[in-house]
């Protein structure tokens, strides 16, 4: 499997390859992510300090797994958790758990199955 790698620089901010595909389990060919495909996403979050040497602090890598739910140039959203309410069948309404990523932060994301 080719993870798919945000790199590359366009006037000092990180660009996204578009080649977001994976191999096809049964031959060469590429394929792209979609909507629902379950991926492993690597990125460096944002890090909160207060009354602290700031010289001590960067962003933190991190990695998650979800339903790949939205991608395009201003973020990428994951969902972790899908669950109707509790609510009478009529009125229940899906309700989700999951990520928004801005895609300059991204440094990797591959589908899992």
């Amino acid at each position: 499997m080719e993870p798919t790698r945000y790199a590359g620089k366009n006037g000092g901010r990180q660009t996204l390859e578009r080649t977001i595909a994976v191999r096809h389990h049964r031959g060469n060919g590429l394929k792209p992510l979609r909507t629902g495909d379950l991926v492993f996403i690597r990125y460096n979050d944002h890090v909160l300090f207060k009354d602290a040497d700031a010289s001590q602090f960067r962003p933190w890598t991190r990695e998650t797994v979800g339903w790949l739910d939205h991608e395009d140039e201003e973020f990428v959203r994951i969902i972790w958790e899908r669950y109707p309410e509790p609510n009478p069948p009529e009125k229940a309404r899906l309700r989700s758990t999951g990520l928004a990523i801005d895609p300059r932060n991204i440094l990797e994301m591959r589908r899992l199955v």
